[in-house]
């Protein structure tokens, strides 16, 4: 079956919802398996990322999780992120 687009908002994107009720070690392999190139995004309950042209802003309780590769940042609320 392999991966295929979903909305195409951000191109070369994966998001994970609900991540903080998902254990990570059922999210690493996710994220090994992401296309090359590809940004894994895990965002938590009650949790938003809003943006646009490349700059997004975390909005809410919980905090996003981006994979870059095998290395991991974690964003709280009012922090930025850049694709």
């Amino acid at each position: 079956m392999g991966w295929q687009d979903a909305l195409g908002l951000v191109p070369r994107l994966v998001i994970v919802p609900h991540y903080d009720a998902i254990p990570e070690t059922l999210v690493a392999p996710l994220v090994l398996a992401a296309p090359a190139g590809a940004l894994v995004v895990g965002i938590d309950e009650d949790t938003a990322l809003v943006g646009r042209d490349g700059v997004w802003q975390v909005h809410g309780r919980g905090r996003v999780t981006v994979w870059r590769g095998r290395r991991r940042e974690r964003h709280r609320v009012g922090s930025t992120v850049s694709f």
